[in-house]
């Protein structure tokens, strides 16, 4: 699409008078579940607090839960969860181009390991679990105009705006922030492409006035595209698929207009909204139990109030001034029988009954049940029983957060190695992989792994179904039974070696197992003949004892004729 900043201010101010109702929402699932991220209906002072509406922890602690989980399936650190391959299948069958890959995933997860990934998913995750939208920004970060690593950005939902395309993608985003003169100033200032005139001017009388700083990132019309951003070939800014655009919103200017191979930028969501850009979660649907949760916790509080400090009752002028119930003190009535206690009958089974009940509705809905599941009983349980439990768990919340996967862990990937790549930090492409080729990504998480696993779980029912016919066929010998002539144990390795991502490194490629079947048949037939040859000349020194030399000479010669030597 073709932007300009008149365009520009107008698409924002469109998403931002329709984010208002969200906003509201948002707030909501702030002030329940994650506090500090309060201020969706207007910015909190430095150190105000954010918990005054919290009378009972469910939310924070569903939403801890859920976000370390999926950190943990997803992203986890110190784990390899993601792999780089090619479409082409054939080629990750020759040894060399599977090592580059191995390789260049190694390199990838070192870098990301070395930058600020991890600190920045925790808070993207917490966004994912309780807003159901989520942005993260990467960009590469330079020293004395070289590289010098990654530099990732979880920015807070309150920033974002969004519009999708035709395939219900997020390709256009806007992230506003604030910033006082003297931030701008050091961010932008004698960059390439930058207005300097645009650049607001530092303030001595109020050095803490804020300006409204717009970020859109866009794509670009082909027809604007140099095709040679395609192979990361060096073009010029303008040329670039996508584009971006820095605004001064508050003077209306333009500050910087630059573009990126890939969008460096990615928003997702978990659920889709019907009628909105903006994604749904899990909380959002807890929120009627967590609301009435808390508002009854608040009037247990007043009634645990009322009972350890019990209001007393009397009769009319019956007590001389005040009645002083502290401890040792002393009051003077007329009537001591007319002064007591007064109980507010309060049943606190109940409210314990009840809360107890809406805690596991807001657990189930915020998948903590399934989280806690495998590790949930007292009793004791097997390591294959812990590691099929978490398996299920796996496969079950890997279903609700799919969109995770394209929208964010594919994007990650891509831009990082886009970087890396361009900055000359991956090894030299083997000449086996040709000029073109197309990358894929090869998902190697926990969860990726689980919901792989069903693969070798189909394949495992089908050897004991057929182990099942052949003991019963050939119950001497099973493995002689012709139904495995249907079974392939090459095809087989293979699927293990696919979900498992087994390093090319352990495994032989197929022309060395080939040459080591060719060797190993050879010896056979080797051994073979050394055995015939043996059986023969036995033979011969028989008939050599009963009908002469010559008749066991010419016996020997026609066996060694029929054995080809």
């Amino acid at each position: 699409m073709k932007l300009d900043l008149e365009t520009a201010i107008h698409y924002f101010d469109t998403l931002d008078s329709d984010a208002e109702n969200f906003n509201t929402m948002y707030e909501d699932v702030a002030r329940y579940f994650l506090p500090q991220r309060s201020g969706f209906l207007g910015k909190k002072s430095a150190g105000e607090e954010k918990t005054d509406y919290l009378m009972d922890s469910i939310g924070p602690e569903t939403i801890e839960d859920l976000s370390n989980y999926i950190a943990s399936v997803t992203t986890p650190a110190g784990v390899d969860w993601f792999g780089v391959s090619f479409r082409d299948k054939k080629l990750m069958k020759v040894k060399r181009v599977k090592e580059w890959s191995q390789e260049v995933t190694r390199l990838m997860h070192q870098e990301i390991s070395e930058s600020n990934f991890e600190a920045e998913a925790s808070e993207y995750y917490k966004d994912y679990s309780g807003f159901g939208t989520a942005s993260m920004r990467c960009t590469a970060k330079t020293s004395r105009g070289e590289y010098a690593g990654l530099s990732f950005k979880s920015e807070y939902l309150r920033g974002i705006r969004g519009m999708e395309n035709q395939y219900g993608e997020l390709d256009l985003t806007f992230f506003e922030s604030a910033m006082t003169a003297k931030a701008i100033q050091q961010q932008f200032a004698g960059q390439e492409g930058v207005d300097e005139t645009s650049l607001p001017v530092h303030d001595d009388e109020n050095p803490q006035k804020m300006y409204q700083i717009l970020h859109c990132i866009y794509p670009r019309d082909d027809a604007d595209i140099d095709e040679a951003a395609y192979g990361f070939e060096d073009v010029a800014s303008d040329a670039l698929p996508f584009g971006s655009m820095w605004i001064n919103y508050t003077e209306k200017s333009l500050i910087k207009e630059s573009g990126y191979y890939e969008p460096a930028r990615s928003v997702a969501r978990w659920y889709r909204n019907a009628d909105a850009w903006n994604g749904y979660s899990p909380a959002l649907l807890a929120m009627p139990d967590v609301r009435e949760l808390n508002a009854m916790k608040r009037l247990e509080k007043v009634a645990v109030e009322k009972n350890i400090d019990k209001p007393i009752l009397t009769e009319s002028n019956n007590a001389q001034g005040d009645i002083n119930s502290g401890a040792g003190k002393i009051t003077t009535v007329d009537n001591i029988n007319g002064t007591r206690y007064w109980d507010n009958g309060t049943d606190f089974n109940v409210t314990m009954f009840k809360a107890d009940e809406m805690r596991q509705a807001i657990r189930m809905i915020m998948f903590t049940d399934i989280i806690r599941e495998p590790l949930g009983d007292s009793g004791q349980k097997t390591a294959f029983e812990i590691a099929k439990r978490m398996e299920r768990a796996n496969r079950l919340l890997g279903q609700a957060m799919s969109r995770l996967r394209t929208e964010f862990v594919s994007w990650t990937v891509l831009r990082v190695f886009s970087i890396m790549y361009r900055n000359n930090r991956l090894p030299e492409i083997p000449e086996e992989l040709g000029d073109s080729v197309e990358l894929d990504i090869r998902y190697t998480s926990p969860i990726a792994i689980s919901q792989s696993s069903a693969k070798l779980d189909n394949i495992d029912m089908l050897v004991s179904r057929m182990l099942q016919i052949a003991s019963a066929r050939t119950p001497q010998n099973p493995g002689a039974d012709p139904i495995w002539d249907y079974f392939s144990e090459d095809g087989w390795m293979a699927e293990v070696q696919d979900v498992q991502n087994t390093p090319a490194t352990i495994i032989r490629s197929e022309k060395e197992v080939e040459g080591m079947r060719q060797e190993r048949q050879q010896a056979e037939q080797q051994a073979n003949q050394m055995a015939m040859a043996e059986q023969a000349a036995g033979v011969v020194r028989n008939i050599g004892a009963g009908a002469g030399e010559k008749a066991g000479q010419e016996a020997q010669a026609a066996i060694k004729q029929g054995m080809g030597q």
